[in-house]
């Protein structure tokens, strides 16, 4: 199996490196980017848990107007303020602060390539660990498939994996966990558990760089206590690990933060996507507006209070305001999650964003659909190709997969615990908010149905 993972990892290096060639100049600016490279431009500066403001404003109005991405290298070149204030409290510090060291270590500039060697490296350790977990359920050679199908599809279901970003992260606190449970299901050696409880930290760790995994650890615990071959006594003390671990490292930790910079013990960055969740439903009585540009105008608009966008403020405002339609209106938050589900099965996967070959799309051109098709050939079809392939992916991974559940009797247990991620971001994003980039953290593990009914597809015609 050893030598499998080595051609996996090969394959998936030099796939990647061709990826981030054709994306080098792709146009992709979202906010919580440009908020993390604010981070690690003040923490590069030696000003810590801070941002200049003045300096992300005017690099934000550069990006919105020429509609291009301006990498962090770039940054100098605009005017900021000198002055330094405590970041936003939608984020954390942790990708910006990656930048900054690995540019201060690496590096004798800002710069975001050595992070983002960092990331994928990360991403890589991940898939190769999953992978051999797949091999422990399914054997080497599903294992196998499977690795050659992240490699080979995963850059069409999801290119932003290809540029600085932190959600890629997020895989890693999933393949962590999920690795620590096979290890303490198969192995009885002090190794092999304080590995399995390393492996928890570590996850635990990253989400300073990407919390949206936080509650995951909550979901998958329970399935501990239905390991048969473990005596109750160890499988409660790898349940509390498995729970305190993230609350010590983060929970806890994340509340004395926010103490310390934001004067609240919970910034209530939940209540403000559940507020904007629930705005899927247009011309809704409750003023939720589906944009984030909506949440300050709409605070300051019915609460008549002058505040700052992502302040803990803002955020429970809108969380309370949220929580109190839910309970006074159940069935309108209701009809949310029925328009939230259309909307996954509409689209689950779908890049929202601008992708390498084409130079405009159908929604900027302004034209028709068969106007688009004539002008822009090349763009459409790949545009149709990059929406269909993550449909394909998404729907055939679920078919896939309940065939697998149906068959695989003995072993559905480990099955639920590959797919567990799956499972984790579906509930989340059903409940509070639908975004294709969240979804597609835990809709990777799909690899796993895939290959096996493909090697099943294949060992069958080979028996015949």
């Amino acid at each position: 199996m050893y030598k499998k993972l080595l051609i996996i990892a090969a394959m998936f290096i030099i796939v990647r490196l061709l990826i981030i060639l054709a994306y080098k100049d792709t146009y992709y600016y979202y906010g919580m980017v440009s908020s993390q490279f604010a981070i690690a431009e003040a923490a590069y500066h030696g000003h810590w848990f801070s941002q200049d403001k003045m300096l992300v404003t005017a690099v934000r109005k550069e990006a919105l107007k020429n509609n291009r991405y301006i990498p962090i290298e770039d940054w100098k070149d605009y005017q900021g303020s000198g002055n330094y204030t405590t970041f936003p409290a939608q984020d954390l510090p942790g990708f910006g602060y990656l930048i900054a060291f690995t540019s201060k270590y690496f590096s004798h500039k800002l710069t975001s390539k050595y992070a983002f060697a960092v990331q994928i490296i990360l991403e890589l350790i991940s898939v190769l660990i999953f992978i051999y977990c797949i091999s422990l359920v399914l054997g080497a050679r599903i294992a196998f498939l499977s690795g050659l199908i992240y490699v080979l599809s995963y850059p069409f279901i999801w290119p932003i994996a290809s540029q600085p970003m932190r959600d890629i992260f997020v895989m890693a606190i999933y393949s962590f966990c999920i690795a620590a449970f096979f290890i303490f299901s198969r192995k009885n050696d002090t190794f092999s558990y304080l590995t399995a409880y390393f492996l928890v930290a570590m996850s635990s760790v990253l989400l300073w760089v990407r919390p949206f995994g936080y509650y995951f650890f909550f979901m998958i615990s329970p399935l501990i206590f239905f390991i048969r071959n473990k005596s109750a006594l160890s499988r409660l003390m790898f349940f509390i690990i498995v729970i305190i671990s993230p609350v010590l490292i983060f929970g806890y930790q994340f509340k004395q933060f926010n103490v310390k910079h934001y004067g609240v013990a919970d910034t209530h960055f939940l209540g403000r996507t559940l507020w904007e969740g629930m705005g899927n439903v247009k011309d809704n009585p409750y003023g939720f507006v589906l944009d984030d540009g909506a949440l300050v105008p709409w605070v300051k608009n019915f609460y008549k209070k002058d505040v700052e966008y992502s302040s803990p403020e803002m955020n429970k405002v809108l969380g309370d305001y949220a929580l109190k339609v839910i309970r006074e209106d159940p069935v309108f938050y209701f009809r949310t999650i029925i328009v939230r589900c259309k909307a996954i099965l509409k689209c689950p996967l779908h890049l929202i964003y601008t992708t390498p070959l084409p130079q405009v799309t159908l929604e900027k051109s302004g034209l028709s659909l068969m106007e688009y098709m004539k002008q822009y050939p090349k763009d459409f079809v790949y545009s149709v190709f990059n929406g269909l392939a993550g449909i394909i992916f998404f729907y055939l991974g679920l078919i896939f997969a309940f065939l697998m559940f149906i068959s695989l009797k003995d072993i559905r247990l480990k099955l639920v615990i590959l797919v567990s991620p799956l499972l984790y971001t579906l509930t989340a994003q059903i409940l509070i908010h639908f975004e294709p980039r969240f979804l597609a953290t835990g809709a990777w593990v799909l690899i796993v149905p895939f290959a096996w009914y493909i090697d099943k597809m294949l060992y069958s015609k080979k028996r015949i």
